[in-house]
């Protein structure tokens, strides 16, 4: 019987993964096959850390 691995991915992780999106006009079913997730993990990631995505970066 196999075992399935779920993956982990840190905040910041998710962070550039949304970055990609919104800045560089990704499609979010390209950068989730890229990845090995599922388009809706990017979407919840988006719902969850979107709103902070720019928030701490120095200007």
């Amino acid at each position: 019987m196999f075992s399935i691995q779920k993956k982990e991915f840190t905040v910041e992780y998710k962070r550039e993964i949304i970055r990609l999106i919104t800045e560089e006009g990704k499609k979010v079913s390209d950068v989730a096959k890229d990845i090995g997730v599922t388009e809706n993990s990017i979407r919840m990631w988006h719902q969850q850390y979107g709103e902070n995505v720019f928030n701490d970066r120095t200007i």
